[in-house]
């Protein structure tokens, strides 16, 4: 469990480039950095997509580190300049779990078969969920797993990945020379 910042930039009064319906999701890989644009008057998503410090959702400070804003100013000025100085209307801490190899854990629990252990995939998981639910409930109606889903299993080895769904380095407040 790691702890990713996230804010939120407002554009100025009227002006609609960073709205939803003017502006896709994206990803910068070379950066590190996704984003997601503005919806219901909220402002422009930015997150580091790298790998924060380890969190405790319970307990863990929900504040947003100010070396991600820096750095998250400075990602601003140079993809989306009008932003670069524009106000901070939400920060938010979410956490963020995964497996070390990266790939989902969809398996039976080892003493009960009337219970499954589905996760290891945080917001991928939400998106990936009605198909992870199909795939389930294909399995409880007695469907066999392809030899492909041998990846989800709950008792093989878990290697980290050289690469892996994020983009960036393993510390969220490391700076990167992209800009």
């Amino acid at each position: 469990m790691t702890k990713q910042d996230v804010c939120y930039f407002g554009p100025a009064g009227g002006d609609r480039r960073f709205d939803a319906d003017a502006l896709p999701c994206w990803v910068d890989y070379d950066a590190a950095y996704y984003g997601i644009p503005a919806v219901d008057g909220r402002g422009l998503k930015i997150a580091p997509d790298r790998y924060g410090p380890v969190f405790d959702p319970s307990h863990g400070d929900r504040l947003v580190d100010p070396e991600t804003v820096r750095l998250a100013r400075r990602y601003l000025a140079h993809r989306f300049p009008a932003l670069a100085d524009a106000p901070i209307v939400e920060t938010r801490v979410c956490q963020y779990e995964t497996t070390p190899d990266t790939h989902f854990v969809i398996d039976r629990h080892p003493d009960w078969e009337n219970a499954w252990l589905v996760g290891g995939g945080s917001g991928h998981g939400f998106k990936h969920g009605p198909v992870i639910g199909r795939y389930v409930i294909e399995r409880l109606g007695g469907a066999p797993a392809g030899p492909r889903e041998a990846r989800f299993a709950l008792d093989r080895p878990r290697v980290p990945a050289a690469t892996g769904m994020r983009t960036g380095a393993d510390s969220m407040a490391a700076d990167w020379d992209g800009y």
